[in-house]
């Protein structure tokens, strides 16, 4: 069921940053997408483990640029094991960069807790980091992790092509 550009934001805001935890119930774990801006038209890319996540020109054929969602509330990189991620992660109570780290690195300091509205292909979404109190976007070259969601630099895309 398609929501409303003004219920998405309405329903972000109301339920507050605190409990963007918890991906929806009916989003289905898929394989193989690229997360694209739909500002600046890049896409996320997995630079390593431990790394900054940077946003570059979509390249499909690039394994790097491959996403998941991982059952539950965490987005991993499809190039690697997704039993250990790495995991999309920011730092716990203020954001900032974007990093690709193991699903379970130190949880008093990194959240890999993202709440994402949906992952079809080429619908808008927000990804919120609850626990990071923030919205992903892209800054310069790379993903970082920023207050408030009003934003269209905030928007993304899932891109299957």
């Amino acid at each position: 069921m398609k929501r409303s550009f003004g219920m998405t934001i309405a329903g972000l805001a109301m339920t507050g940053l605190a409990t963007l935890g918890a991906t929806s119930a009916s989003a289905a774990p898929v394989q193989g997408f690229n997360i694209k801006n739909v500002v600046s038209g890049k896409c996320l890319k997995f630079n390593g483990f431990d790394k900054r996540v940077t946003a570059v020109k979509c390249n499909t054929g690039d394994a790097k640029q491959n996403w998941a969602n991982y059952p539950g509330d965490e987005i991993i990189s499809a190039y690697a094991n997704p039993a250990a991620g790495p995991c999309l992660v920011t730092k716990k109570n203020s954001g900032g960069a974007v990093y690709a780290k193991k699903c379970t690195s130190d949880p008093s300091t990194w959240s890999a807790a993202w709440s994402v509205n949906s992952f079809h292909d080429g619908e808008k979404a927000i990804y919120g980091n609850g626990l990071g109190r923030c919205f992903l976007k892209v800054s310069g070259g790379n993903a970082v992790c920023t207050p408030g969601h009003t934003t269209e630099q905030k928007w993304w895309v899932a891109d299957y092509n």
